[in-house]
């Protein structure tokens, strides 16, 4: 269950970033719809990267650790830029290596959650993915709440320290 909650909660910070995103991009940093769809886009792809270049890692433990080690980082960075709000480019670049990271982990888990799981793998697919949403809809109106600066970067920091404490109990038994 520990792995498919690391994965709920690293695809909880995609949420967090359908949900506000273009609120924080488009009506705070001023960016057209066309360009903000392009950001969209940009992001979208540097997510599907981290998907496919976790497959290049030796184990799926090795990408989580990478991915986890990412939303650590990026997602401090994020959330420090996002309360301190100097500008477009420094919010934009961190929350793009965030949905990177991410990325990185939403394999490796959902394999690894499904293997624990084996002889029951229909029913643990079942659970991962009404996980994955339930989450994603309990963090998505949470970002609305006042200032969506602060909210958003509050959401993204809960997400990336229970990610980060799940990856420290599942790998601390290794």
């Amino acid at each position: 269950m520990k792995y498919v909650m690391l994965l709920s909660f690293s695809m909880a910070v995609m949420f967090v970033f359908i949900a506000s995103s273009s609120f924080i991009f488009q009506d705070l940093y001023g960016l057209t719809p066309f360009v903000y769809s392009l950001y969209f886009a940009v992001n979208a792809f540097a997510l599907a990267m981290g998907n496919v270049l976790s497959a290049r890692f030796s184990t799926p433990e090795k990408a989580i650790k990478a991915g986890v080690s990412g939303l650590l980082s990026m997602g401090i960075l994020t959330a420090w830029m996002l309360l301190a709000n100097p500008g477009f480019i420094y919010a934009a670049v961190p929350m793009l290596l965030l949905l990177f990271s991410a990325g990185l982990t939403f394999p490796s888990s959902a394999t690894l959650a499904i293997e624990c799981e084996r002889t029951y793998a229909g029913s643990a697919s079942a659970v991962l993915g009404t996980m994955n949403f339930i989450l994603g809809g309990l963090v998505t109106p949470l970002v609305g709440l006042g200032n969506i600066l602060w909210s958003t970067a509050v959401v993204i920091l809960i997400c990336i320290t229970l990610v980060t404490l799940l990856a420290i109990s599942i790998f601390k038994k290794r």
